[in-house]
């Protein structure tokens, strides 16, 4: 397969797949770009080649020729982007999408020239066909439409750190980040019942460092941080702000895999416009990792200006991701939003954010209102809040008269019997406390060490695990992995939150 052009709006390769699974199999995909193996002995390979990035997007087909996001991976400039699904029988599209600028190189080709080559390895037989993504109208259209949903909160599993904040910047206006290994989606949302007419143009502004950044209008211009906004990012060697990483006091209590400052990637400022309609949704900028250094920093808005970059709104008959659409849900977008929004303190939004998840997880709309205490779950809220207040909770039990007393022996055996039975509902309590510790940090992970000494993890775990006698293990974390993703780092056990 080949890259596509750097001013091509679809994004999409010059091959897309149709992939048809004849039984339900496990696949493994993979795109391979060329890498600099055995420069040391062979002339021809020493040359500058720096790989463009390759995300990988699966779509169904169903028999009305219409398409839907399942699986997909989004990463940043890498040599190698794998994909892991398990599929159903049935028919499936594979959309490889670069949203950078495609690979670098010195040998004067532009990326549309740079193949690449795509593995699939299956545990049953299926049939792969190439489809030219080029010309054919209706697999851009479907493309798009993917890199749409994968910018939406409710596309889930696109990449394993990934993360999604939802803000109301103007009264009806939403800002929604969509952030994944490598790659920053960034979305403006207006809702219908805003102001009437054509909303006044927002600047969006992003810092960030070693990240390519487009917009609707192709490629955008790297443009100095100010000073002013220099000062409120975090120094990238001793991680605290007031100072640029060039001009640290602190470099020699820097952190040992800090690197030196001549070393680290410089703040790039970003900027385009949003001008939308009532009830429009448009992907206003796409952010890609060219490097291991790449991050962003801060997202803002403000009045916006003509000269930033221009409105998103494409050409006439364009089918490309930035394109703006008006079929979108309004309550979804809403509900992350107030899941987002500021709490009075850390304790009510830990509980905000537990009685989402187990509103989620029983099919129930998970509206955060202040009628929650006259739903179901109000006795599981009071008992959540009494344990992080340090109060007692009420006895939910009474002792049945005429009812011989149990043995110390008789005892010992049900406390062994409760602590062998899995995912009863004190631990299940303390397994949401976990995940949502998890979710309020960067890429929803937290590790064990964090859980046990971390002054904030404490102050909500401690009272909880007290009261139901829980103490955090490994075998005690593996009992849900419905909610709880365990991997190893080193010695480290890292607990990572699922969707």
């Amino acid at each position: 397969n080949f890259f596509c052009a750097k001013s091509d709006e679809s994004r999409l390769c010059r091959f897309a797949y149709i992939i048809e699974v004849a039984e339900a199999s496990s696949l493994c995909i993979s795109a391979l770009q060329p890498t600099k193996r055995g420069t040391f002995a062979r002339d021809d390979r020493k040359r500058f080649y720096q790989p463009g990035d390759l995300s990988l997007l699966l779509l169904e087909l169903s028999s009305s020729e219409s398409t839907c996001l399942i699986s997909g991976r989004l990463t940043g400039s890498a040599a190698r982007s794998t994909l892991q699904v398990h599929l159903p029988s049935g028919r499936f599209l594979l959309c490889p999408v670069c949203l950078g600028p495609g690979p670098l190189g010195t040998d004067g080709i532009g990326p549309e020239a740079s193949s690449w080559a795509l593995r699939v390895h299956s545990s049953h037989p299926v049939a792969v066909q190439p489809a030219s993504g080029r010309f054919a109208a209706s697999l851009e259209r479907a493309t798009a439409a993917a890199v749409r949903s994968a910018a939406l909160p409710g596309a889930r599993g696109l990449s394993p750190k990934e993360t999604i904040v939802v803000k109301e910047v103007q009264p009806g206006i939403f800002l929604v980040q969509k952030r994944f290994d490598g790659v920053v989606l960034l979305s403006m949302a207006r809702t219908q019942n805003s102001s009437s007419g054509r909303s006044g143009p927002i600047i969006l502004q992003v810092c960030a460092k070693a990240m390519w950044a487009r917009g609707a209008a192709g490629l955008l211009t790297a443009k100095r941080v100010p000073a002013a906004l220099e000062q409120k990012l975090p120094c990238q060697l001793c991680a605290q702000s007031g100072h640029a990483s060039r001009n640290c006091p602190n470099q020699r209590r820097r952190p040992r895999y800090a690197r030196w400052s001549h070393d680290l990637a410089a703040w790039n400022l970003f900027e385009v416009d949003v001008c939308l309609d009532p009830g429009a949704l448009s992907l206003c900028m796409a952010l890609v990792a060219s490097s291991e250094q790449g991050a962003v920093g801060s997202v803002v808005t403000d009045d916006g200006r003509k000269s930033a970059g221009g409105y998103p709104t494409p050409a006439l008959g364009s089918t490309g991701p930035f394109n703006p659409i008006t079929s979108w849900d309004e309550e979804q977008i809403r509900r992350c939003s107030l899941l987002n929004a500021p709490a009075p303190s850390e304790e009510a939004q830990l509980a905000r954010a537990i009685a989402l998840s187990l509103a989620e997880q029983s099919g129930q709309d998970p509206v955060l209102t202040d009628a929650l205490a006259e739903d179901e779950d109000a006795a599981l809220q009071a008992a959540l809040m009494a344990s992080l207040e340090g109060t007692p909770a009420t006895a939910g039990a009474e002792q049945v008269p005429n009812e011989p007393k149990a043995t110390t022996k008789d005892s010992k055996r049900s406390k062994a019997g409760e602590k062998k039975a899995s995912q009863t509902p004190a631990d299940m309590e303390v397994a949401e406390a976990i995940a949502a510790l998890a979710r309020r940090r960067p890429g929803g992970v937290v590790n064990i060490n964090e859980l046990n000494q971390d002054a904030a993890c404490k102050k909500v775990l401690k009272p909880l695990q007290k009261k139901h006698g829980v103490k955090l293990s490994k075998a005690w974390l593996e009992k849900f992995p419905q909610i709880l993703a365990l991997s190893e780092e080193g010695s480290t056990l890292v607990v990572t939150a699922k969707a």
